[in-house]
């Protein structure tokens, strides 16, 4: 199952069919270094993070340099319940630096 999410909506609730995997995507610009990093879930007995699945383009071409893109990442959801999920979009390099985006997501799995 994918969920597509626009950077604009956080705060966002989406509802999951679970238990099973999912992946959210969401518009990002890796060729700038920045990328989407998950914050721990707020109740991993519910969802747990489980990796970032590169980029999401169609094309066999190299993304262009400052393109966006789509990131997907992906989750599993473990039983019924809801918890939070803190996406922080920043360069993963930057240790002490706030990131430039955050976006909460609210999942549901019913």
């Amino acid at each position: 199952e994918r969920i597509f999410l626009m950077p604009d909506t956080a705060g966002t609730e989406i509802t999951v069919s679970g238990p099973g995997l999912f992946a959210v995507k969401i518009k990002s610009n890796p060729t700038t270094g920045y990328s989407w990093g998950v914050d721990k879930p707020s109740d991993e007995t519910i969802v747990k993070f489980k990796e970032v699945l590169e980029n999401d383009e169609e094309s066999d071409e190299p993304p262009k340099m400052g393109a966006p893109g789509y990131e997907l990442l992906a989750f599993k959801a473990l039983k019924a319940g809801k918890a939070t999920v803190l996406l922080k979009y920043r360069r993963p390099w930057e240790k002490d630096i706030d990131p430039i985006k955050l976006f909460k997501l609210t999942v549901v799995i019913k």
